[in-house]
């Protein structure tokens, strides 16, 4: 039995302080010695959010950058592209080293830089140790600035994605599908869903360098970014650092942010006929706002109390019993503005029925009454949890990195200092009441060797159906 996975953890540490001599556009040089976040100034002007970590055995730096890209919601653009992008420019090599040199380069100082692809961002990460930062950091820059695309290495690179994706998609497992299923239904068959889904082999192999040119130069720029800094370094350092590692770049902004995307919330039953599965599994989708509007901490706290083990969801499935093998919870994002609430239950065919019903009944139970136990006890596995991730370099980083695309698309420079440490449980019931959908809202979604296991429900034998599909909820 799983209960929400640690990165999840990501939206909770929202820690930081306003500087107010920084948002004036003062630069400081004095040491920082205090564990907290300011937004500060880089030499040349651009903004960055910092949290130095000066303190016995860290020697790390993180810093870590967020690049708008509108580029999965093009229905013209193919969903592939910044994959294998990232990976040609983080792992292509430069003028001067073969891409094996440039991985030795890293790995003799302990160094890690990543590209990682997000719908509506590029996220590229720096780690490594202050002694090396220099070096790092003008390697790098050449990587990110002058990408060696030397045609022998993106055959290499996209063959090997492709051989990655075949074994993907021939392991996907129950749960994958479930959510495959909900996110058709909710995005429909449009870009953004093809972009999210593991794209094809066909997608990978019709990659062009032009392909790659076009995206590294309409996305990886010196401006229009979000940049986090953490670590055993100075202010002044960090600043210097980031401009020196964007140095290379153009200087115009990257292209506009992602567009709206329309979505379907509404509540149907869905069921994927699937005659030789050997089991069955319940999945319980509902929307849930998104993180840049606030609530992330106590919507953490909220959905753990529900379905932690002992809890309330727990309970309900193991002493009927219903649940053969247990079941997972968590948040999904499919891009910033779209975010929503999952429950995957894997359940005896024979009982699927009796666990959909049972399932939404204690749910909405919850919603209306949470226990005040559930909660105490949620708080201080999660505060436990949080304190041990929020004391590592490279999560402080990525943290502070969440935080600050928050603040910029919500337009709030007063961060919340929330943790599930000090939140109340009235604020969690209260969330539970208006912020999280109603039984009656939430979408449901099976598969099932057995076509009649849920009265009323749609009925489709491949994925690709889903999008057909527009009964109301079961």
């Amino acid at each position: 039995m799983r209960g929400i996975p640690v990165s999840m953890v990501l939206a909770l540490a929202l820690v930081s302080c306003t500087d107010t001599g920084l948002l004036n556009g003062e630069y400081g040089t004095k040491r920082d010695i205090d564990r907290k976040v300011v937004v500060a100034k880089t030499p040349e002007g651009r903004t960055f959010h910092f949290m130095p970590i000066d303190e016995d055995g860290v020697d790390e730096i993180m810093i870590t950058s967020a690049w708008p890209t509108p580029w999965a919601y093009r229905a013209h653009n193919n969903p592939a592209v910044p994959e294998i992008a990232a990976e040609v420019i983080m792992t292509g090599g430069t003028n001067d080293l073969a891409p094996e040199d440039v991985l030795n380069f890293f790995n003799d100082r302990n160094a890690l830089g990543r590209l990682y692809i997000r719908s509506d961002h590029v996220i590229g990460e720096l780690s490594v140790p202050r002694a090396h930062l220099d070096d790092i950091v003008s390697m790098t820059s050449e990587m990110l600035s002058m990408p060696l695309m030397d045609p022998a290495s993106v055959e290499r690179i996209k063959s090997d994605r492709s051989a990655t994706r075949i074994d993907e998609r021939a392991q996907k497992g129950m749960r994958d599908r479930i959510e495959d299923m909900a996110r058709l239904a909710i995005l429909g068959d449009g870009p953004l869903n093809d972009f999210l889904s593991l794209a094809d082999a066909d997608a990978i192999e019709r990659i062009g360098i032009d392909d790659l040119r076009r995206w590294h130069r309409q996305t990886i720029v010196g401006s229009g970014l979000t940049i986090a800094v953490a670590g055993a370094i100075t202010r002044q350092d960090a600043g210097k650092a980031i401009d020196r590692l964007l140095s290379g770049l153009p200087d115009g902004k990257n292209e506009a942010a992602a567009p709206a995307v329309q979505t379907d919330f509404s509540p149907r039953t869905i069921l994927l006929h699937t005659p030789e599965a050997s089991r069955s599994m319940l999945g319980f989708f509902g929307r849930i706002s998104p993180f840049a509007e606030g609530g992330g901490p106590t919507d953490l706290l909220a959905l753990h109390s529900f379905t932690r083990r002992g809890g309330a969801l727990f309970d309900t499935l193991m002493k009927e019993p219903i649940s053969a093998n247990g079941f997972e919870a968590g948040f999904v994002d499919y891009d910033r503005t779209i975010r929503l609430m999952s429950i995957s239950v894997d359940v005896d065919e024979s009982k699927l029925a009796k666990a959909a019903l049972s399932v939404l009944r204690r749910y909405e139970d919850y919603r209306a009454d949470p226990d005040p136990i559930d909660i105490d006890e949620s708080q201080r596995e999660l505060t436990e949890l949080f304190h041990g991730y929020s004391g590592d370099v490279d999560g402080a980083a990525r943290t502070i990195l969440k935080s600050a695309l928050k603040e910029s698309e919500s337009g709030d420079a007063h961060r919340s200092d929330r943790t599930p440490g000090n939140i109340e449980a009235e604020d969690v019931s209260d969330r539970l009441s208006w912020a999280f959908p109603s039984s009656r809202d939430l979408i449901i979604v099976a598969i099932t060797p057995d076509a009649d296991a849920l009265p009323g429900a749609c009925v489709v034998t491949e994925i690709e159906q889903v999008a057909s599909c527009s009964l109301p909820g079961y």
